[in-house]
């Protein structure tokens, strides 16, 4: 057995030694639920002298805490009783973070955080298609001469502004309704 850098730090080790005295066996780092599958992947590519792709859940005691994806390689060792597999370990981890990321930028506007325009119509139709016997208010306004504080106090000022105005708006109607900042000082809200 073969462990690298990459295998250690998701088992929440430093060394092969600690590797192996921690996880004995390969199982104890999959959830329970997926060993069946696991199992039947390796007998089936031993049967075939073949080779398999599969992903897994880490167990939560594993330092890790998404989905990793394994493709295990069989390789025919004359004279070794026992099968041999290569088995590379792809961490998605970084991938989900950056996908989430950028999610998050697609949803929300980059000055207040609360949802962007586009966000703000699709969440609001789910929730009324969700409730449809439900009433609802819907309320959509601007600041009145709003470049005006822009050029007087400064642009830096009227941003604050803004933004206080989302995190009103998020302690006030948190998971209620639906709220966002369709452009500049244009805001709307959807509330039962």
């Amino acid at each position: 057995l073969y462990v690298d850098q990459g295998l250690l730090s998701i088992g929440g080790v430093n060394t092969f030694t600690e590797f192996k005295k921690k996880y004995p066996n390969a199982y104890d780092l999959i959830k329970e639920e997926n060993i069946e599958s696991f199992q039947r992947n390796v007998k089936e590519a031993i049967e075939n002298h073949s080779s398999f792709s599969f992903s897994i859940e880490m167990k939560p005691n594993a330092n890790h805490g998404s989905e990793l994806f394994f493709q295990a390689s069989w390789i025919p060792y004359e004279g070794y009783p026992n099968p041999v597999f290569i088995i590379v370990v792809i961490d998605s981890t970084p991938l989900f973070e950056n996908q989430r990321q950028l999610c998050s930028l697609v949803e929300h506007d980059t000055l207040t955080g609360i949802y962007n325009q586009d966000t703000f119509y699709r969440k609001t139709e789910q929730m009324l298609r969700r409730n449809p016997d439900k009433e609802y208010l819907f309320i959509r306004w601007n600041i009145e001469r709003f470049k005006a504080i822009n050029e007087l106090f400064g642009r830096a000022s009227g941003d604050a502004i803004l933004k206080n105005l989302a995190s009103i708006f998020v302690s006030i109607i948190g998971l209620e309704g639906t709220f966002g900042r369709l452009y500049a000082d244009h805001f709307a809200l959807c509330i039962p």
